[in-house]
């Protein structure tokens, strides 16, 4: 028995195989040496992850972990629509104008 849940070749933290070894969280690491990438979907942005929304679902901002077109991921995690960019994102959007003025008919909420 090993005990040794990964060996990645460094001391370092943060990249998936512990100073100790041991396979971080938010990380899957396989082979040796080991190779660890974050899970994605699981609601914590780790290295290239630009977001993870606690889920692989389209059209909701956040899909494979990258930010989707239109869309602002301030967190990492929650997802808006960007107001004033001028493509309604519906059903978050009700109209989108091209800018944030309100009493134009679309307010800076969309």
């Amino acid at each position: 028995m090993s005990l040794e849940d990964c060996d990645d070749h460094n001391s370092e933290n943060e990249d998936g195989c512990d100073q100790n070894c041991l396979i971080e969280v938010g990380w899957n690491c396989e082979n040796e040496p080991s190779e660890c990438f974050p899970i994605c979907g699981d609601g914590l942005v780790k290295d290239y992850e630009e977001c993870d929304d606690n889920n692989n679902d389209e059209f909701d901002g956040c899909f494979e972990c990258l930010i989707e077109s239109n869309w602002e991921c301030p967190d990492g995690i929650t997802c808006n629509p960007i107001c004033g960019d001028g493509v309604i994102i519906g059903p978050f959007e009700e109209c989108d104008d091209s800018d944030t003025d309100n009493l134009d008919g679309c307010d800076h909420y969309c």
